[in-house]
């Protein structure tokens, strides 16, 4: 996740069974992949100030990602487990 927030950010990211959280901006994060998890997700909510900000998850290769600008807007984004057809 990267951009700007003027009073910064409140993230959630991580598996359909574990849930981490961070106010970091910019924030990377290298996370082990579970083979049995459902889904892997971020969700970043700007401030009542606002800001511009982007976020991105990439497993395998596949690569989602989404954009928030404005005040108490979010960007989030997911990659889904489809088995032996990958992550979309």
């Amino acid at each position: 996740m990267w951009g700007s927030a003027a009073s910064g950010v409140t993230t959630t990211y991580g598996s359909d069974s574990k849930n981490l959280g961070s106010t970091d901006l910019p924030m990377t994060k290298k996370v082990k992949l579970d083979p049995d998890a459902v889904y892997y997700q971020v969700s970043v909510q700007l401030a009542h100030s606002g800001g511009d900000i982007r976020c991105s998850i990439t497993i395998d290769g596949r690569t989602t990602a989404d954009h928030a600008k404005g005040s108490y807007e979010v960007c989030s984004t997911q990659l889904n487990n489809l088995g032996s057809n990958g992550w979309r």
